[in-house]
């Protein structure tokens, strides 16, 4: 599956209340998969409320748009993807990024809660990936 962010298309200013509406519906299967695990769901939110901390929502295309989720923001200088998997398989992701350079990844998985961890090549089964950012130099 090809995730196409373009940092420099900004679709949304202010788009904190996307972020609260992904919430209610888009993320339930996952939140309910974890509601039983103690720290999960509360590291799920935390995710989502970093997501808050930007100033601009932008443009996104996911091949899969079904059991994966994606939400790219920025500001000037940072920015931040939020990569859903709510299927109960893995699925295998290819990212593809304009005017920004991955710096970290955190996970969120049914084994890891809020780790650092290396590119991945496929998004585990009902699993949380964000994806910190920095503009590209030049």
């Amino acid at each position: 599956m090809k995730i196409r962010i373009d940092f420099n298309c900004v679709v949304k200013d202010n788009p904190t209340k996307t972020v609260a509406g992904a919430v209610s519906e888009d993320l339930n299967p996952l939140l309910l998969a974890y509601a039983w695990k103690p720290k999960k769901c509360e590291a799920v939110m935390s995710f989502i409320g970093e997501l808050a901390e930007y100033k601009q929502e932008c443009q996104v295309e996911v091949d899969e748009g079904n059991s994966v989720k994606c939400m790219a923001v920025s500001n000037d200088v940072r920015g931040a993807i939020l990569l859903v998997n709510l299927a109960k398989i893995a699925k295998p992701i290819r990212l593809e990024c304009q005017g920004m350079t991955v710096d970290t990844l955190r996970l969120i998985d049914n084994n890891r809660t809020d780790v650092v961890v290396p590119m991945l090549a496929s998004l585990p089964p009902l699993s949380v990936l964000l994806i910190k950012c920095s503009a590209e130099k030049g």
